[in-house]
């Protein structure tokens, strides 16, 4: 039940995100449907690595997917699921802990915070080149490629 409820609020939030940047309301609602499956994948992994990378794939997955479906490019809804996956707690106990003087906790903290900011990096880059190389957009005969 937990998991259902952070899935609304998770899709309404990137939901209403998309409708201030004045993206169309279909889009914003695939966003956040793509966002929400992205971070419930990322709350379901055993490990905050693995959660990073899994969920990143997912929802690069599915943004390409649905970026297919509405003919639009797949960063915007890449750019709009990212926003619950973004380690800012990492980000956040990184600062606190450099201010605080614990430079040792700072570091493991900063690490911990860009090993995640890495392999959501890697997870987008696979599936967006990916998609480019086996699935290549149809082009209508009158718009053939120069």
């Amino acid at each position: 039940m937990e998991l259902l409820y952070k899935y609304i609020v998770c899709m309404a939030v990137i939901f209403l995100l998309g409708l201030s940047l004045r993206t169309k309301p279909r889009v914003s609602l695939l966003a956040g449907i793509g966002g929400a499956v992205g971070y419930i994948v990322y709350l379901l992994c055993p490990s905050a690595p693995l959660g990073f990378l899994f969920s990143s794939l997912t929802l690069a997955l599915l943004g390409e997917i649905f970026a297919r479906l509405c003919r639009i490019p797949s960063s915007i809804f890449m750019v709009l699921g990212i926003f619950p996956l973004v380690p800012g707690t990492g980000l956040y106990e990184t600062m606190a802990h450099a201010f605080l003087g614990d430079y040792a906790q700072a570091l493991k903290a900063g690490g911990d915070a860009i090993i995640g900011i890495a392999l959501m990096a890697v997870a987008f880059a696979f599936v967006t080149v990916s998609f480019r190389i086996f699935a290549p957009i149809k082009r209508r005969k009158g718009n053939a490629a120069k």
